[in-house]
């Protein structure tokens, strides 16, 4: 399987599907790839540019070759991506115009030539219109690649032009050893913390482990855990106690202002909690009766804390009830 798109991780199914279309000269001029944020769709698509363009392995793409290098690098005029500008959240419709008359011009460099629309949801609906016609009748050895997390975000005459590749969540294992490999040196609360919270996409842990508001967050769940097993007195210590002050700090490394921030301070506490609590339930041998039920109510008490957060509680209050409920929780009576 490692010969199938070398350099993209896991998603067996696609690559064997990808692979095969290639081998016999199928491939389809249009392709959705569709799955969730993180999982590795652009990836992919990257590898499925080298695989078209490799002089060296055509049909797989070696990686090392000077055509496999210039798409890497985003230099090999045979490959194009289409993504929103400079933050904005839509791709315009000047921008589609341009890489169309590209296409109808192809192959410029190699080959074969490759339009990446990453991700396809920011298409406008004049940026979706003007693709339809060479969508729908590209010349020789044109292909798209649209990436999207769902089908039912594009417009119904592009996601009908389209042959979908699904991608899923990849295991944990695997995860892991993506970020290793990325960033070998991270801290363990950091790495623990990017991969619970990643959902086995291994781009969103990646973000995360780089994100300096994940170490904040890690550093606020432990103030908030010590205040919980301390009880009332912790809890109620003032703006100078530790949680409050790992708050505020959380606060500010989310960028965002005022009470918009705490709240996600707030929610990113909960999140980590849960993490840990699943931890603790699956850890090495049986959970006993009475583990379970704190596991139950301090579950309870994580998900009541997220509602009140999500229904916009006043944050303070809202992690002063988690705080004491969670101590309640921490003691409760196995009987």
């Amino acid at each position: 399987m490692t010969d199938l798109l070398p350099g993209l991780e896991g998603h067996e199914a696609a690559r064997r599907r990808l692979a095969t279309a290639l081998d016999r000269g199928r491939l389809p001029h249009a392709l959705a790839f569709v799955g969730p944020t993180g999982v590795g769709k652009a990836l992919a698509a990257r590898a499925l540019a080298r695989a078209l363009h490799c002089p060296e392995r055509p049909g797989r793409g070696c990686g090392a070759c000077r055509a496999c290098r210039r798409i890497d690098a985003g230099h090999h005029a045979g490959v194009e991506w289409l993504t929103p500008e400079d933050g904005a959240r839509s791709i315009p419709v000047e921008t589609t115009r341009r890489v169309r008359n590209r296409a109808l011009r192809a192959p410029l460099e190699g080959p074969a030539h490759v339009v990446i629309v990453d991700p396809a949801e920011a298409l406008t609906l004049q940026s979706a219109n003007a693709l339809l016609k060479v969508l729908e009748e590209p010349p020789p050895g044109v292909h798209f690649i649209l990436t999207c997390t769902s089908l039912r975000g594009l417009l119904p005459t592009i996601a009908s032009r389209c042959v979908p590749i699904r991608f899923g969540a990849l295991p944990a294992d695997l995860v892991a050893a993506i970020l290793d490999t990325q960033i070998p040196d991270l801290d363990p609360k950091t790495r623990a913390a990017a991969l619970g919270l990643c959902a086995g996409r291994p781009g969103e842990a990646i973000r995360r482990a780089r994100d300096p508001a994940v170490a904040a967050q890690v550093a606020l769940f432990e103030a908030a855990a010590r205040a919980s097993a301390q009880g009332p007195a912790a809890v109620f210590s003032g703006d100078g106690g530790e949680v409050w002050q790992a708050l505020s700090e959380a606060a500010k490394a989310t960028k965002l202002k005022g009470a918009a921030g705490e709240r996600a301070a707030a929610l990113g506490l909960v999140d980590l909690w849960v993490l840990d609590v699943r931890r603790r339930c699956t850890g090495e041998g049986p959970l006993s009766a009475g583990n379970a039920r704190r596991a139950a109510a301090a579950l309870a008490v994580l998900m009541d804390a997220r509602a009140a957060l999500d229904a916009n509680a006043q944050v303070r209050l809202a992690v002063e009830d988690l705080l004491l409920r969670m101590h309640e929780a921490a003691g409760c009576d196995a009987a």
